[in-house]
This record gives structure tokens, C-alpha cells and sequence, in this order.
């Protein structure tokens, strides 16, 4: 009898221990959207890791004109050149001014190319949040020294 009321208790309570946890499993889980800073913040970070929450992330929080290349396509190709997750430096973000629907975030990396310094990121509110302008191919305005990629 006491058995069973232990596992009762147990299966009454696990159903409140799970959703106690509330966090996101998926690629950016937890991640507000609409907190600008938080999404440069994940933005820059993502170069430290692989896969759904390297660079699948990284193309999540980008904004897209379609047309080009798909996130699988960018997941394979971390894959091909052996991307292996590292430690994440302390990032600081830096909110900047706000001009409508664009705002633009300062972020502080300690691993930031040496040739760059501090760097700036644009980002455009959409109807899923703010997401980051992506570089051009020649800019290195989010180059990380010691990043998973």
C-alpha cells in the first residue's frame, strides 16, 4: 500500500516537474525575440557551437531575401569541415539607437578578430522578432578567433 502511494505521488508530480521546466529544447530555445540584445547576443554565440544551434541558428536569427542557400545547406557544410563545439567567451551586448523597425547592437567579444575590434550588428524587426542583416561576404563584422567554424 505505501508503494503505491508513493508511486502515485510520483506520477501526479512528474507532470508538474516537466512543465516546470519551461525551457526550449529546439535551436534557440528560450530565446526572446524580441529583445534585440538577446538575439545578437545568441547570434554571435552560435559561432561557438554546431549544427541546429551553430549555424542552423546562425540562418534562424538572419534575415533572408529567399533564393539562396537553405539552412540544411549551411548545417551540411559546418558538418563537411568538421565543426566541433567550443567554449563561449563572455559576449556583452551594447544596445544602440533604435530608428524605427532597425536597431543596432554593440557587442564585446574577447575573441573577436583582432583586425575588427568591438563590432556593431543590425538588426530589422520582422513579424518573428528581431533578426540580424547578415554580412556582406567580404565584411568580417562577426569574425570570431577561436569559434567552432
Amino acid at each position: 500500500m505505501r508503494t503505491r502511494r508513493i508511486l502515485l505521488a510520483v506520477a501526479l508530480a512528474l507532470p508538474l516537474a516537466v512543465s516546470a521546466c519551461g525551457g526550449d529544447n529546439g535551436p534557440g530555445g528560450g530565446l526572446d525575440r524580441n529583445d534585440p540584445e538577446a538575439v545578437a547576443r545568441a547570434y554571435i554565440e552560435s559561432y561557438y557551437d554546431c549544427g541546429d544551434r551553430g549555424a542552423g541558428l546562425r540562418w534562424d536569427l538572419q534575415l533572408h531575401d529567399g533564393g539562396e542557400i537553405t539552412r540544411a545547406d549551411v548545417i551540411a557544410s559546418e558538418q563537411r569541415e568538421g565543426c566541433r563545439p567550443t567554449r563561449v567567451p563572455d559576449v556583452e551586448t551594447v544596445r544602440g539607437v533604435t530608428d524605427g523597425e532597425v536597431t543596432r547592437i554593440g557587442v564585446i567579444n574577447p575573441d573577436a578578430c583582432p583586425r575588427r575590434g568591438d563590432l556593431v550588428l543590425v538588426l530589422v524587426r520582422d513579424s518573428d522578432g528581431y533578426k540580424v542583416e547578415p554580412p556582406s561576404v567580404t565584411d568580417d563584422v562577426d569574425c570570431v578567433e577561436n569559434g567552432s567554424t
